[in-house]
């Protein structure tokens, strides 16, 4: 029967029997309306059941008094079920609130409540109550997390951190090591010195875990060698679980080149070096415009900047708007090459989705600002990626872009304009997009460029520029 019948039933009955004798009829409405994917009717009907009144006469007059009686709480509970399939409205959020204070013993309740005041920004109502689903779930990892984002949101980043290393430990007990890995360098961003735990969490993951996540571990890595947090036998200790996680990356998937370096690395004595090197970059190092110094200095803020190689020729495909980069991994600071061997042409991609807009992404922002400041130009080049992986924005590709050139990486700082251009031409801003092409002009001699630049020179109705 479909729920229009279903829904005619239900209130033929309430009509004649009252609206108790009718609610498990309307249950059975809500469930086929949301069968029929009408979850904003099915929302409706039990909001409708839920601000029902009816006359009673008391002491001193008649008040108005909701007919479910006992069986408010049966929907409430259903309501609570259904609330979260779609996006909540302002009477949904009256509703929950209303039966929170009814049925606080409810934890179905409390936690659509919850999830409700989240999702409407309701930051510190959300909280106290998914506060109080912890208490009563303690090891409910999922809660914990979600206290740790708003936390995040409303500036208090040690409060945050505490709950978000709760869900890890919640996770690593419970053997989902998936969403451990997903969320770990959440925690390091907010925490940077609990690198070790992280790590110790992560020791037992198995391989398939891990795979999507090399970035992680490369960044791990970095930070393990080169921030100077950890002592020298929580060092030792962090590379030879790192050193593990990477063999069961390589074991869980074979393909990863990355991975299988990353492996080989760590199995040496020598600090970790530059990953995307492998056997087919063993071309001959192509000619300097420049000279580059032949004794690398120690510190990052001391890297001078080196005129870098001409990129090899990009295929124009690059240029279209449905194309993104592969962003390579980074050199560590300690061992920047000193001849740079040609890198191959970029393989095309699907394009990012884009960029989700919240509270740790402006951290992770605001993080990345700060080491480029203190002249970390490596550690803000992976903040940037980072950033990046959930989408392009123009403010992380034009900090990345930075980054590479002053590094003198001229392959990557190729790839980045590439998309800086399309994303800043997607926003209109066909000016900047030439000046974008102008600026990686000046270091890198691909003709690819020069064509882009004339057709939104065109674009821009300057074809006397052109000509130029």
């Amino acid at each position: 029967m479909s729920a229009d019948k279903l829904l005619t039933v239900a209130q033929e009955l309430a009509a004649q029997d009252g609206l108790r004798a009718a609610v498990l009829a309307y249950m059975e409405a809500v469930d086929e309306l949301v069968a029929e994917k009408r979850v904003a009717e099915a929302q409706s009907v039990m909001i409708e059941l839920l601000k029902a009144q009816e006359k009673k006469k008391g002491l001193f007059a008649r008040t108005d008094k909701n007919p479910l009686g006992s069986e408010r709480v049966t929907v409430g509970l259903k309501f609570a079920e259904v609330a979260p399939l779609g996006r909540p409205t302002e009477d949904a959020l009256d509703q929950l609130g209303y039966l929170a204070q009814d049925f606080p013993d409810e934890l179905t309740i409390r936690r659509a409540n919850a999830d409700a005041l989240r999702q409407s920004g309701y930051a510190a109502d959300a909280i106290d109550e998914y506060r109080y689903c912890a208490t009563v779930v303690p090891d409910d990892a999922l809660v914990n997390q979600n206290i740790s984002d708003l936390y995040v949101g409303i500036g208090r980043p040690e409060d945050a951190a505490a709950y978000l290393m709760r869900a890890l430990q919640l996770y690593a007990k419970q053997g989902d090591f998936s969403q451990l890995a997903a969320h770990a360098e959440a925690l390091v961003e907010l925490r940077p010195a609990s690198i070790g735990d992280i790590i110790d969490l992560l020791a037992s993951a198995p391989g398939e875990a891990l795979v999507g996540h090399l970035k992680m571990l490369d960044d791990f890595t970095h930070r393990v060698t080169h921030a100077g947090i950890v002592d020298a036998d929580q060092k030792a200790k962090a590379r030879e679980q790192l050193q593990a996680l990477y063999g069961r990356l390589v074991a869980a998937d074979p393909d990863d080149e990355g991975a299988a370096r990353g492996l080989q690395s760590l199995q040496s004595d020598a600090a970790p070096v530059e990953r995307r090197k492998g056997p087919r970059d063993k071309a001959p190092p192509a000619a300097l415009d420049s000279p580059i110094p032949e004794n690398t200095p120690d510190r990052i803020d001391a890297v001078p900047f080196v005129q870098p190689i001409a990129a090899e020729a990009l295929p124009e495909a690059v240029f279209s708007a449905d194309i993104e980069p592969m962003f390579e991994e980074l050199p560590l600071a300690d061992e920047l090459p000193i001849e740079i061997p040609p890198e191959p042409a970029p393989k095309p991609t699907p394009q990012r989705s884009p960029a989700t807009s919240n509270a740790l992404a402006a951290f992770t922002r605001r993080k990345a600002k700060e080491l480029f400041d203190a002249g970390d130009l490596l550690g803000a080049a992976m903040s940037y990626e980072r950033l990046l992986r959930s989408g392009s924005d123009i403010d992380s590709l034009e900090g990345v872009l930075t980054c590479y050139e002053r590094l003198g990486r001229t392959q990557d700082a190729a790839r980045v304009a590439v998309e800086l251009v399309n994303a800043k031409e997607h926003d209109g801003d066909l000016e900047g997009a030439v000046a974008t092409i102008d600026r990686i002009s000046a270091i890198s001699s691909d003709a690819n460029f020069s064509q882009r630049r004339m057709e939104l020179l065109v674009a821009l109705g300057r074809p006397e520029a052109v000509k130029r």
